[in-house]
């Protein structure tokens, strides 16, 4: 497939992720908050995999919960902070510091910190593991990571062969999404444990019975970055406490068409709920 199809078809998928989120987010943001409760949430398919080297829309859709990136687009398509509280750029262009977000950690307890940062990219950047993305980062199209710095345990070092504009857009990409997971949902091996899902999200995963349901459940320990929520940047602050979401591959499929102002799915999970939710029709 030629490369200029592939990537027109990666733009409508952002396209139509930033379509759908956009139409229900501004009736919801007059919403008060609302704590607590479970949401139900049906897809079309089980997801594939807790690594996020192996993914589809579904799995995004669950994994974007349980782990975070360094970075994200917010609703004006600007880079925000995520995983990263901050960052500075040096004069030259070719250097971006990164600061991890105080008090991150795992679901298991243990601290994020820059090595961690570096194993992820080191992990996603060796080719054995296919990340499709590879051709962003290694000077295949222009922009080259040389190096990968990590002088504390909350500072990150990003350093590029030249200046390039498109770092901080592709760190965010949803197509790409470099999630930062725990290096211990790794075996000694090199492979990803099976149903681990370690990361640093607002939700941690509960349970999973593949081909029938998987259950979200709201991390205790997550601080959230201090800006406002916007996309899938600022504060993922949690509402409720448990999402449970079902596949049925045999359901009858419906037409894409934007979510009632009243009704939210998981891609969103991190936004108020509204007071009375109704089910979608």
């Amino acid at each position: 497939m030629g490369t200029g199809l592939m990537m027109g078809r990666r733009l409508l998928q952002v396209l139509a992720t930033i379509a759908v989120m956009t139409c229900a987010l501004p009736a919801m943001a007059q919403e008060q908050p609302k704590t607590g409760g479970t949401l139900k949430v049906r897809i079309n398919a089980d997801i594939r995999a807790t690594d996020g080297l192996n993914r589809d829309a579904n799995t995004d859709t669950v994994l974007h919960h349980i782990f975070e990136t360094l970075v994200a687009y917010r609703a004006d398509l600007t880079v925000g902070p995520a995983l990263a509280e901050s960052w500075t750029v040096s004069d030259d262009g070719k250097t971006y510091a990164f600061t991890l977000r105080d008090g991150a950690v795992f679901h298991n307890g243990d601290a994020v910190t820059s090595s961690d940062v570096k194993w992820n990219w080191d992990r996603r950047m060796d080719p054995a593991n296919q990340w499709f993305c590879i051709p962003f980062f290694d000077g295949s199209q222009g922009l080259k990571v040389e190096q990968v710095a990590t002088p504390d345990p909350r500072t990150v070092v990003f350093t590029l062969k030249a200046p390039n504009a498109l770092f901080l857009a592709q760190l965010a990409s949803v197509q790409c999404n470099g999630w930062v997971a725990s290096p211990k949902n790794v075996g000694a091996d090199g492979k990803w444990l099976a149903d681990s899902a370690i990361g640093s999200g607002p939700f941690t995963l509960k349970e999973w019975v593949k081909g029938q349901y998987l259950a979200l459940e709201r991390f205790a320990d997550y601080k959230p970055v201090k800006e406002a929520p916007s996309g899938f940047a600022g504060s993922r602050e949690a509402y409720v406490t448990r999402c449970a979401s079902w596949s049925s591959p045999t359901r009858r499929r419906r037409k894409p068409r934007c979510l009632p102002a009243n009704s939210m799915s998981c891609p969103i999970l991190n936004h108020r709920v509204p007071r009375k939710p109704s089910r979608a029709a």
